[in-house]
């Protein structure tokens, strides 16, 4: 148990080229929210070819090109499975899915989406 948390760093806060560099040099991007509202770290590390896993609840639920890399966050015994599994697994995310986050998830798509939400419903 000790020498596992000697090889997590928690990072209460990064922003810029450092959470890219961060995002870069991990293994595995592990997401266990219960309560999150829309899940973009998952997104942000998926587009950088890491591999993610992260809870199905909420809209991440919802994050199916992730595969097998969503798992339900009440289940400690499949967080755990999830984790072995990934790190065992050394190759790097699949190239379709880091192109579906980039093209799926851009702020122009959000601000077409949204226009489209506001001018429809007046």
């Amino acid at each position: 148990p000790d020498m596992v948390k000697n090889q997590i760093l928690f990072i209460p806060e990064s922003r810029g080229d450092e959470l890219i560099s961060f995002y870069r040099s991990c293994s595995l991007f592990v997401y266990p929210s219960v309560a999150e509202g829309f899940g973009i770290p998952p997104l942000e590390a998926a587009a950088l070819r890491v591999p993610v896993i992260c809870a199905n609840t909420t809209s991440m639920g919802d994050f199916s090109f992730l595969g097998d890399g969503l798992f339900n966050p009440d289940s400690l015994d499949e967080l755990k499975k999830k984790i072995i599994e990934k790190l065992n697994n050394k190759e790097p995310l699949d190239y379709t899915i880091q192109e579906i986050v980039r093209s799926r998830y851009t702020w122009k798509s959000a601000a077409e989406k949204f226009s489209g939400l506001v001018f429809r419903n007046n």
